[in-house]
């Protein structure tokens, strides 16, 4: 992911931060809400969002036949949204 941009967000401890996501080859943006803390030298962020992996043509079957049935179902077990969740800690020494 490339970060384009980080807005705090009226409580100070809430960031929104912008970027551009590139899975196999396809770049996309990405949104999602960061919140962070500092304890003296340390500086935690953690953040959840979810990608839909159809954005960025994640398939169970690359090619499957029209006619197959039970190929096109495989890729219907896999939910389509996946979970991103963050944490990240920052130490300046």
């Amino acid at each position: 992911m490339v970060v384009q941009k980080i807005v705090r967000e009226a409580n100070g401890s809430t960031f929104k931060v912008s970027g551009e996501l590139t899975i196999k080859g396809i770049t996309k943006p990405i949104d999602f809400t960061a919140l962070m803390s500092q304890t003296g030298n340390t500086i935690k962020a953690s953040a959840s969002t979810s990608i839909s992996r159809a954005n960025w043509n994640v398939i169970h079957q690359p090619a499957s036949a029209a006619w197959n049935i039970l190929d096109r179902l495989k890729d219907n077990l896999i939910a389509n949204d996946i979970p991103i969740k963050l944490e990240l800690v920052f130490v300046k020494e």
